[in-house]
């Protein structure tokens, strides 16, 4: 079972996060979606018997962290820096799921000693890649445009986001994440639709994608075309596929041994 805890950082902001599985275990840090909690993760039963730790941190805005106007995806790789120092964490996976991806690739970009792998699962890929597009439904066509391009529009778009979930999802999962209501939303969608400040060319841990065949929340092309331009990168299409990836059991069972094998490698190399 997740247990759920703040953390001061050095700024003197709160972060909120879960931690559960194996104590001692192989440690992850988990990062969740847009919108999204530390109530999101994997059954504990399943990581503890594969001896893997999980820590899921709230970005700002989300269920326990106070929203930060001065957010960026660098200042993440900070916060991460911060917290897994104070856990005695040295060296940990990084998982991105959805909205959840750049923050991975920003944490993989500017923590190289301590980051081992990380893995994007159902990603988005910066607004300006060849194919971002390509195969987005209407209402993330729309979204994303009046991100980028209206941003007097950003907090209605990102409160009819936060409506429309508390509508269609009332799980405590999602009830946290919208504790600040669109704050999260507003706060991500800021972020992902600005060019990324993060060094992506940087990047030496291994980068294993995952990306459903028929997603159209998030491109197939455009995350098909990022992977490509990372080192060390690999690329696992998902058959048939929609955005969900990270519900269907099986999958999850390929991405955390996927993950083992590159903790395997690295403790060898």
């Amino acid at each position: 079972m997740s247990q759920a805890f703040t953390f001061n950082l050095p700024d003197g902001r709160l972060i909120g996060y879960s931690s559960y599985g194996a104590k001692d275990g192989l440690p992850i840090l988990l990062f969740h979606g847009t919108p999204g909690s530390r109530l999101f993760g994997m059954d504990h039963n399943t990581v503890s018997a594969k001896k893997l730790c999980i820590v899921c941190p709230e970005r700002p805005g989300y269920g326990l962290s106070p929203k930060s106007p001065r957010a960026t995806l660098s200042s993440w790789a900070d916060d991460v820096a911060a917290l897994t120092e104070a856990l005695k964490i040295q060296r940990f996976h990084v998982i991105g799921i959805s909205g959840g991806g750049p923050f991975a690739l920003a944490c993989a970009a500017l923590l190289p000693q301590r980051v081992i792998s990380a893995t994007l699962i159902a990603s988005v890929a910066p607004m300006e890649t060849p194919g971002f597009w390509i195969g987005l439904n209407t209402p993330n066509r729309l979204l994303f445009a009046a991100a980028r391009y209206a941003r007097w529009l950003l907090p209605t778009a990102s409160q009819v986001v936060a409506w429309l979930t508390s509508a269609g999802d009332k799980t405590e999962h999602m009830k946290e994440a919208l504790r600040q209501g669109r704050a999260g939303i507003q706060s991500d969608l800021r972020l992902l639709t600005n060019r990324w400040d993060i060094p992506l060319e940087s990047i030496v841990a291994p980068v294993f994608v995952w990306h459903g065949e028929k997603d159209s929340n998030a491109s197939p092309s455009g995350i098909k075309r990022l992977t490509a331009s990372l080192p060390s990168a690999e690329w696992n299409p998902v058959r048939h596929a929609g955005h969900f990836l990270g519900r269907d059991a099986k999958i999850m069972e390929g991405v955390l041994a996927r993950i083992q094998r590159a903790s395997f490698t690295s403790i060898n190399d």
